[in-house]
């Protein structure tokens, strides 16, 4: 894993024979490794549109993304209000991307969290893990629309459900052990804690030396403080929840870290919530690989800041997925 400045991912994959499958959403940051690779490097490019919500738009990149790609382009999920067929209609692409032999670049900036984890699920059942190379575009501030105390990416919940492919192994017998993964939505995270009434509770936030930027860390770790607090005063859990330091720059040690602290409640049903960025819900996705017991829950927001929600960075990181995965 590593960064480079998105003016050089030309030079980084030039040479090599590759599928670009790119999520398309109302995010910013949508477009950016096509404006930054050539027209014609790679071989094959696909779009990924997120389901269908009310409210959003599934894109606002549809014309650019027709322009700046070459005719063998294609474009997956168009209207559609149904995860599973996008995945069904993805798998039948990547099949073909086998065939050809091209390696793929999943540029996943712009994938919901649902559809991401989903993806990382069909790669694995694939085994494509060792063709694969991940990039996601840096941020240089969310929610630029608001001031540092009012920060907010989504709000409410419309729905909770377990991800397509990670829905764990749920025994009555065993307590309810919830862990929520912490980004810049404490409201989103209250709802899902109120929901679930879970026995145990464990609440992440990224560390400050694994995080994207100090000041994204710190604004992390006081809506981490919040939730804390929300739920030692409402009295939602037992005992005292749970407080653990994940990465956001490093899926493979945010497995590792999830793995090492679930291993701790052998007896636990095991819930993950994952709120914070789009690489630590990787590390979340492969802990759910390797565990099966594990299930992956998405909480469908009613409202996104759509107007606000992020500027673009000047970075993109460039993640190898684990070749020796054995996970089917």
């Amino acid at each position: 894993m590593h960064k480079i400045k998105l003016n050089l991912l030309n030079e980084e994959f030039a040479g090599r024979q590759f599928a670009l499958l790119i999520g398309l959403g109302f995010d910013q940051r949508s477009l950016c490794a096509v404006e930054n690779l050539a027209k014609d490097l790679p071989q094959k490019t696909i779009g990924i549109l997120n389901p269908v919500r009310a409210g959003t738009p599934q894109t606002n990149y549809h014309e650019d993304f027709i322009s700046k790609t070459k005719e063998t382009r294609e474009l997956i999920g168009l209207n559609s209000h149904s995860l599973i067929n996008t995945i069904d209609r993805l798998q039948e692409e990547i099949q073909n991307l086998k065939v050809l032999k091209l390696d793929i670049i999943l540029d996943i900036t712009s994938l919901s969290h649902e559809l991401l984890v989903a993806i990382i699920g069909l790669l694995a059942s694939e085994n494509l893990f060792k063709k694969t190379t991940i990039i996601y575009t840096t941020a240089s501030e969310y929610s630029y629309n608001t001031d540092n105390n009012s920060k907010w990416l989504s709000r409410g919940i419309s729905d909770i459900r377990s991800i397509l492919g990670f829905p764990g192994m749920m025994l009555p017998s065993r307590k309810l052990h919830l862990i929520i993964m912490a980004g810049f939505e404490s409201d989103r995270a209250m709802e899902v804690i109120s929901r679930y009434e879970p026995a145990r509770l464990s609440i992440g936030y990224g560390s400050r030396k694994d995080s994207v930027l100090l000041e994204h860390h710190n604004t992390n770790r006081e809506f981490a403080k919040n939730i804390f607090n929300y739920v030692i005063e409402n009295e939602l859990v037992d005992d005292s929840p749970l407080q653990f330091e994940f990465s956001c720059n490093n899926p493979l040690t945010t497995k590792k870290i999830l793995i090492n602290h679930i291993n701790s409640f052998p007896n636990d049903n095991i819930i993950i919530c994952a709120l914070n960025n789009k690489i630590s819900t990787i590390g979340a996705a492969l802990a759910a690989l390797e565990n099966p017991k594990i299930q992956i829950c998405y909480a469908q927001p009613q409202e996104y800041n759509i107007l606000g929600y992020v500027k673009p960075g000047d970075e993109v990181t460039i993640i190898d997925l684990p070749v020796d995965a054995d996970f089917y």
